[in-house]
């Protein structure tokens, strides 16, 4: 179990507004890149310095007490939408590490320990989520009259295969030739649900589908204390909850209330 001086404050480091990923450039916790939504003080989409306005900005930290955060670029002012949830690929299967990004209205490829821009326009479409592998991208894809999951080939800039998803598809997590697709659905109705899809060969099998609860919008693979890393947990912002999932069943495992309402709710 944790103990008390398992965790320490360590440091307050200065990074831009709105800080909205902390995402560790290997597997292990530093050095890290801290990305930024930046600040529309007045809600015009236009960029005023005189109102306080700054565009979304990507730090990188190395973690060391003695180190202050550098800037490794801006992005264009408004154009880091929340939530922020790339992916990124690492350097063991592409050569170097790649960071995909639903940003300027396409999904596009930096250079993830420098910044450097890769690919302009990896797929010329936005994407809500993304999650990747290899040379696959699992894209969650909003539309007017339907959400999906897009398995998309980024080398080839090919499509792959359509994994049909409900209402508000928010974030995919892979877990070996499981994809867990999540979905808010709409809010207030409690019609949240979780989808589990083998992937395996880059076409989809539906597994499981289950309903959540209200406004669900993110989901973890997690080890809790000493048990073997087999849960899902999923937070509930409508229903003012977190559940935890056995993975290979999607049976419940344990329900946590949060004392909160409406939009005040666990995310």
């Amino acid at each position: 179990s944790y103990a008390n001086h398992d965790w320490q404050f360590e440091k307050r480091i200065t990074v831009g507004k709105e800080p909205v990923a902390v995402l560790p450039l290997n597997n292990g916790f530093s050095p890290f890149n801290i990305f930024c939504l930046g600040v529309d003080k007045n809600f015009n989409g236009q960029f005023d310095a005189a109102d306080g306005d700054e565009p979304p900005s990507w730090w990188s930290f190395d973690g060391k007490p003695s180190s202050t955060p550098k800037k490794v670029m801006d992005f264009e002012f408004g154009s880091i939408g929340f939530p922020f949830r790339p992916a990124i690929i690492r350097a063991g299967n592409v050569g170097v590490t790649r960071l995909f990004i639903s940003h300027l209205n396409r999904i596009r490829c930096f250079n993830f320990d420098n910044g450097a821009l890769l690919d302009d326009t990896v797929a010329n479409f936005p994407a809500a989520a993304i999650t990747g592998s290899g040379n696959i991208l699992y894209l969650s894809i909003r539309e007017e009259d339907k959400d999906y999951v897009l398995i998309y080939d980024y080398v080839q800039k090919k499509a792959l295969d359509t994994i049909p998803a409900y209402k508000n598809v928010q974030q995919t997590i892979l877990d070996g030739n499981n994809l867990y697709i999540l979905c808010e659905g709409n809010y207030g109705k409690g019609d949240s649900k979780l989808i589990k899809a083998d992937v395996t060969n880059n076409k989809h099998t539906i597994l499981k589908t289950i309903n959540l609860g209200d406004g669900a919008n993110h989901i973890s693979i997690e080890q809790y204390y000493n048990e073997i890393k087999d849960k899902i947990t999923v937070t509930l912002t409508g229903s003012s909850e977190v559940k935890v999932y056995l993975k290979d069943s999607l049976s419940l495992d344990r329900t946590i209330k949060i004392p909160s309402s409406g939009y005040d709710g666990p995310r």
